[in-house]
């Protein structure tokens, strides 16, 4: 768990999840798209919601991140698909939002909801809010945005009324996750599909290629591994300008995917 940086004050603690930043700034060129003189713009940032996230539950009570760390600790996660622009009709102003489908999050809302809260809403309706427009405007927005992305979310976050947040990464991810896989980076994965390679090579523009004619009398594949170790290894588990003991960096990874050939084990996820 994590404290970061942002500081909003609210009446209620709340829980949301935040969205990947390619779709993000995909949902703010959304709003940027909405004209000007529809805006409402005693809501959000005139009208804008500039901080794009799914709210998972409002208005809870507790401001201890621990209560809701109870609650969501067997959690995994899960999958969000946010498809296309629909609204909410309010008495004093219209929300242009983006629809979400999620069996997960509904999952989530309904176990946080155990906790106290003074919600008054009867339904979980997901959403990414992207504006705020005056009475009657929303309509003309109902469809007109389309998205049709999906996403998987394995943190959330909680705030309490004091504009404190937390970073809550579920339990139930790093349990069901090897810990090699935690460690290693996709580039460090890299490794394995390359140093399976023998033969001859050259490094060119920080690729490799076989070299013509036969295998010479230089080690150039053991460069070539060299190199691939060095360039993609994670930089917290090796200093690299000292020696770096390769053997015994895989018998770990054997030993902890259970097996002698690691490459064989971390092939489905290379």
């Amino acid at each position: 768990m994590d404290k970061i940086a942002k500081e909003v004050s609210h009446d209620y603690s709340w829980c949301y999840i935040e969205l990947p930043k390619v779709i993000q700034k995909k949902i703010l060129n959304f709003g940027e798209q909405i004209e000007k003189e529809d805006l409402f713009e005693e809501e959000a940032e005139g009208g804008l919601e500039m901080d794009s996230h799914i709210t998972v539950k409002y208005a809870i009570l507790t401001e201890k991140v621990k209560d809701v760390k109870n609650i969501v600790k067997k959690e995994k996660g899960g999958k969000v698909h946010i498809s296309k622009s629909s609204i909410f009709e309010t008495d004093n102003y219209d929300v242009v939002k983006m629809s979400v489908e999620s069996e997960d999050l509904q999952r989530l809302h309904s176990k946080i909801n155990n906790l106290p809260h003074e919600d008054k809403y009867p339904d979980y309706i997901p959403h990414v809010t992207i504006a705020y427009v005056k009475k009657g405007c929303g309509k003309k927005y109902d469809g007109n945005f389309i998205l049709n992305k999906s996403f998987r979310f394995k943190e959330i976050f909680f705030g309490n009324k004091d504009g404190r947040n937390y970073r809550i990464i579920l339990e139930a991810v790093k349990k069901a996750t090897s810990e090699v896989f935690l460690r290693l980076s996709e580039f460090s994965k890299k490794l394995f599909r390359e140093s399976s390679v023998r033969g001859e090579f050259w490094i060119m523009d920080s690729h490799v290629s076989f070299a013509d004619g036969d295998i010479g009398d230089m080690n150039h594949n053991g460069y070539v591994i060299d190199h691939v170790r060095r360039t993609f290894c994670d930089d917290d588990h090796f200093d690299r300008m000292d020696f770096i003991d390769w053997d015994g960096y895989e018998k770990s990874i054997m030993a902890e995917c259970g097996t002698e050939h690691p490459e064989t084990y971390l092939k489905n996820y290379l």
